[in-house]
């Protein structure tokens, strides 16, 4: 397997700092904002066990990510690399980017969209596996019964990302 070209930049948002990861196929990972740029790279490199070299060019994603938080709707249509993703993320992957902004899904109803309605569990794990929040919107994905579920970056970060987009969760989580 040839060794792939891996670059970072550090993005700083109204909300703090964000990393990104990236080849030229797209973006490999993301960062939630934090206070520093040395704690959002720390975040991202715990994520790969090969290096990164610093690049350049997300500059509109920093953009992006500001009008996002201003509770403002989004597109981020930005090429991705998920070929490190099992097919069956990629599969659930699909169906989260699918999930419009202010809407969420339950586990089963996307076990169901794929054609799996028994592997609810596999798609949590699927889900709590993606490495590109945001973009890959996971924090749309609730349980069955409207609570929060769970999210790779807290219920704290979770319950946040949906009150931007107008959504409310239950008090069950």
């Amino acid at each position: 397997m040839r060794e792939r070209t891996s670059l970072y930049q550090l993005l700083k948002t109204t909300r703090g700092w964000v990393a990104v990861a990236y080849t030229e196929r797209g973006i490999l990972a993301l960062t939630l904002p934090v206070e520093t740029p040395e704690r959002a790279f720390e975040a991202l490199q715990g994520k790969f066990a090969f290096p990164l070299a610093r690049g350049q060019g997300y500059e509109k994603l920093a953009r992006d990510l500001d009008c996002y938080f201003r509770e403002e709707a989004v597109s981020f249509d930005y090429p991705l690399d998920l070929t490190a993703a099992t097919p069956f993320q990629q599969k659930v992957w699909a169906v989260l980017r699918g999930i419009p902004h202010g809407a969420t899904q339950g586990y089963q109803e996307v076990a169901r969209t794929i054609g799996m309605p028994r592997a609810a569990r596999a798609v949590g794990q699927a889900v709590g596996a993606n490495p590109i929040p945001l973009l890959i919107p996971c924090h749309r994905v609730v349980a069955s019964d409207g609570s929060l579920g769970g999210f790779a970056w807290g219920l704290t970060w979770k319950r946040r990302l949906l009150q931007v987009e107008g959504v409310t969760p239950t008090s069950k989580t």
